[in-house]
C-alpha cells in the first residue's frame, strides 16, 4: 500500500467513514482522484494533504515533509524534506519536555511557601535530557 493510501485510511478510520466516496466528499474532491491515488497513478496534491492534516489534527507542513522525505525522487529535495521533518518534530519534542518539566515543577511546589532551589544534580539531569534529545537525530 502506498503512503497516500495509508493516509486516506487513517482519515477513514478517524472520521468513521466507510467508503472512498465519503472521503472524497469530506475533502471536496472528485472521487476519481481518491481512486487514482489508491491505484498509485497519482499523488495527493497540496490541497488534499493539507485538508487531511487538518482533519487529523496534524501540522500540514510536518505531514508534507513526512511524506516527501520518503517519496521525493530528487536527492537534494529529499534531504531538504528530511531535515525539515527532523527540525519540526525535534522542536516539538523539546517543547513538550520543557512544558512537562515546568508543569512538574509547578505541581510539586503546590502548598509550599518557598521555592525549592535547583540542585546541581537536577540541573545536570535536565541538561542531559536536552542533550539526549539533541542526539536523537537519525
Amino acid at each position: 500500500m502506498n503512503r497516500y493510501a495509508e493516509l486516506i485510511d487513517q482519515l477513514k478510520h478517524k472520521k468513521k467513514l466507510e467508503t472512498d466516496y465519503q472521503v472524497a466528499k469530506l475533502l471536496h474532491l472528485d472521487n476519481k482522484i481518491i481512486y487514482a491515488v489508491r491505484a498509485g497513478k497519482r499523488p495527493l496534491d497540496l490541497y488534499a494533504i493539507t485538508r487531511i492534516a487538518t482533519e487529523l489534527n496534524l501540522d500540514p507542513m510536518t505531514l508534507l515533509a513526512d511524506l516527501h522525505k520518503d517519496l521525493e525522487k530528487n536527492e537534494v529535495k529529499r534531504g531538504f524534506w528530511r531535515d525539515f521533518f527532523y527540525a519540526a518534530t525535534h522542536t516539538k519534542a523539546v517543547l513538550a519536555v520543557l512544558t512537562l518539566t515546568a508543569f512538574c515543577a509547578i505541581a510539586s511546589g503546590i502548598g509550599e511557601t518557598r521555592a525549592n532551589p535547583l540542585t546541581e544534580k537536577t540541573l545536570y539531569e535536565r541538561r542531559r535530557l536536552l542533550w539526549l534529545l539533541g542526539e536523537a537525530h537519525p
